[in-house]
């Protein structure tokens, strides 16, 4: 894949398309697309306020949730010239992934309840909600990923006192893995179903090898890589992981030099023409 120079403030949310074509990138609040082909980027939205973007299964349309009211979920087309349109009831919903059919949307919201945090699917179009994981630990406060076989639902959760991943089936009865052990936010899936990914510590990219079974069987993490800058921190995610398997990161621009500071020795004598 090639790389897409683009100036980003800070730590960026950053989004792969399905087909592998396009980025979907939070700039200053608002959407943009850039193509990977090395295109001019696009603009989709304006006047800020937006977060967290996941492309449909389809790579025609981006969801979104709003960072100020009305809040829900949206998406818009991911051409010039449509208008958002709503996809969620009101709340405040991080919208994290899809069922492999593509008929639920998975998301993580805050239901100001005692339970807090909790894990929905929602059917694509703006239907009732309905629980995947709803406990008192925010479940999917700091993300969460359907594995691309429909067959387990990874999610963050802090019963233990720190946000952790864990493993539980997407569907039917089973309790609930524990994945990390240092940590571990913002899960995320191979293609193909055999890795799951997540950040440990900020700055290091975890992995676990999966092996397929009736029984999530998986290896102890193992560090893939560290990186010399943070990933974005909550709720947004700044790493994708591309069919191939490679890694798409977003590099926080350097922070531009401060001006130069000049000091002026003697400086009375410019006033008083007196040099002593």
């Amino acid at each position: 894949m090639p790389v897409v120079n683009a100036s980003l403030p800070g730590p960026a949310q950053v989004r792969l398309s399905p087909d592998g074509t396009r980025l979907a990138v939070i700039v200053d609040g608002d959407i943009w697309v850039y193509d990977v082909s090395g295109r001019p980027p696009v603009k989709l939205t304006t006047g800020g306020g937006i977060d967290m973007p996941l492309w449909t299964p389809d790579s025609l349309e981006i969801v979104y949730a709003r960072t100020r009211p009305p809040f829900r979920l949206f998406s818009i087309r991911a051409d010039v010239g449509s208008a958002p349109a709503p996809v969620s009831p009101l709340g405040h919903y991080h919208p994290h992934g899809w069922s492999p059919d593509g008929r639920y949307l998975v998301t993580a919201v805050n239901s100001y309840s005692p339970t807090g945090w909790d894990v929905l699917k929602i059917p694509w179009r703006n239907g009732i909600p309905e629980p995947l994981a709803r406990t008192s630990s925010a479940d999917g406060m700091h993300g969460a990923a359907m594995s691309p076989d429909g067959q387990w639902l990874a999610y963050t959760l802090n019963v233990t006192g720190s946000h952790q991943v864990w493993v539980r089936p997407y569907s039917g009865p089973g309790a609930p893995v524990p994945v990390s052990a240092n940590g571990g936010v913002d899960p995320q899936w191979a293609r193909n179903g055999r890795a799951l990914y997540f950040v440990e510590g900020g700055n290091r990219l975890m992995a676990v090898d999966v092996r397929p079974g009736p029984a999530f069987d998986f290896t102890p993490p193992r560090l893939l890589f560290e990186s010399s800058f943070p990933f974005a921190p909550f709720p947004n995610s700044s790493y994708d992981v591309a069919a191939d398997g490679r890694f798409l990161v977003i590099r926080p621009a350097p922070p531009s030099a401060p001006p130069p500071i000049t000091v002026v020795l003697n400086w009375a004598a410019g006033l008083t023409g007196d040099s002593r």
